[in-house]
């Protein structure tokens, strides 16, 4: 496929960077969408689009025949409801290699990093995280370094984009607590060494929080063993399901080191005034989203017949695409387009705010991608785009239904 591509790239010349624009100043203020244009959504980085097969339909069912709270009765349908938990956290176990009840249902991966940064650091503490964090990662951090007075270090990444494993050694002291890192870039996409940052963890006995935001359901995560001890997670992206779903891998032995900071019923044990001391009901206090864990069931039921080797095939595939097709416009400018990386590429181009080329590009070819800074500011101050607004986000699905990319050259040819 990748050869096919190849040979696709050279055999169309490349065309005018919208030469329409260049005639329409009026086409970047108007910002109501072209209804004509077939639409080619593009920020799955943000959330997957579609779903799998059988999300819908299993949110459906819940909502029209079951609509029961979880763990507050004895009666069928709530029953039935916290069965709904049961298998889908069964399902994730499964699927990522771990017992079940090592993992929490969270309403997303922003809810899954808070709880495990704000729940872990104390007054005194070192934390180890880079430039390219979400500011999911970095505004907990900056909070904490206010109020508790934590202190951190920012690693720098290499100019292929990741981070140097011997930087991260480096930067360890004594009263490290904490090492952050994402596993996939949400701005380059760039895949981060997670096994060997995590293996340096684990030498020196400081906790590894993995962001697998971008990741999860697409690259392979074996928590079983792979030298990770909390992995945060969104169900609505790479696995598929709705959105106000998210996950949080606890490794077995930290549940008490983590205070849960969202308390109240749990079900059991209701007498006692104090917080569960482990497992997944130490950190649910109040109802689930039953509907949306009923969406990701049905998802992790779709993921688990699908390879995720062939996933990742689509995604290079699908990536370079997109990558070919936007390379036809002279003037646009890849952000890292080489490195090992997942389905996400960032372009800028002279003369375009990211967010008048998002618009030009919605217009023109229906393109739905996103401009912006992404909510990771440090990694576009590090790229040098946080003065002009960031970049343009493209982010094509991670399987895909159709050749977008080509759909896309072919409009825009």
């Amino acid at each position: 496929m990748l050869a096919a591509l190849g040979k696709h790239a050279q055999a169309n010349k490349p065309q005018p960077f919208l030469k329409q624009a260049f005639h329409k100043p009026s086409t970047i203020n108007q910002q109501t969408p072209n209804s004509s244009m077939p639409r080619l959504y593009c920020d799955n980085a943000a959330t997957s689009f579609p779903k799998a097969p059988g999300v819908a339909e299993a949110m459906l069912k819940y909502l029209t025949e079951c609509g029961a709270p979880a763990g507050r009765g004895a009666y069928r349908s709530a029953l039935e409801a916290q069965s709904i938990i049961d298998q889908c956290r069964l399902k994730v176990g499964r699927f990522f290699n771990a017992p079940p009840d090592r993992f929490v249902f969270t309403l997303n991966c922003t809810d899954s990093l808070n709880l495990a940064i704000r729940g872990l650091l104390k007054p005194g503490d070192h934390v180890v995280t880079t430039l390219l964090e979400h500011n999911s990662v970095l505004r907990p951090l900056a909070w904490l370094q206010q109020t508790l007075g934590i202190t951190q270090t920012l690693l720098t990444p290499n100019q292929q984009g990741w981070i140097e494993p011997a930087d991260l050694r480096a930067a360890l002291r004594p009263h490290t607590r904490l090492v952050i890192t994402t596993h996939a870039s949400n701005v380059t996409g760039v895949i981060q060494p997670i096994d060997d940052l995590g293996t340096i963890c684990r030498e020196a006995g400081v906790i590894y929080l993995v962001d697998a935001a971008q990741t999860a359901g697409i690259l392979p995560l074996d928590m079983s063993s792979q030298p990770v001890d909390i992995l945060a997670m969104a169900g609505h992206k790479g696995l598929k399901g709705p959105l106000g779903t998210g996950l949080l891998y606890i490794r077995a032995g930290l549940d008490e080191e983590i205070s849960p900071w969202r308390l109240g019923g749990t079900g059991l044990a209701s007498e006692d005034l104090a917080p569960p001391t482990a497992g997944p009901a130490r950190f649910e206090a109040g109802n689930q989203n039953l509907p949306g864990i009923a969406g990701l069931s049905a998802a992790l039921d779709w993921l688990a017949g699908q390879s995720l080797k062939e996933i990742q095939e689509r995604e290079q595939f699908s990536r370079l695409g997109w990558q070919i097709a936007l390379s036809t416009f002279p003037g646009i400018r890849l952000i890292l387009p080489e490195s090992s990386s997942v389905n996400i590429l960032s372009v800028t181009a002279e003369g375009f705010s990211p967010h008048d080329l998002a618009v030009i590009f919605e217009q023109e070819y229906g393109m739905e991608a996103r401009p912006g800074l992404h909510c990771a500011p440090l990694c576009h101050q590090w790229l040098g785009t946080l003065p002009t607004g960031g970049t343009l986000r493209v982010s094509g699905e991670c399987v895909p239904r159709d050749d977008e990319h080509l759909k896309f050259h072919n409009l825009s040819r």
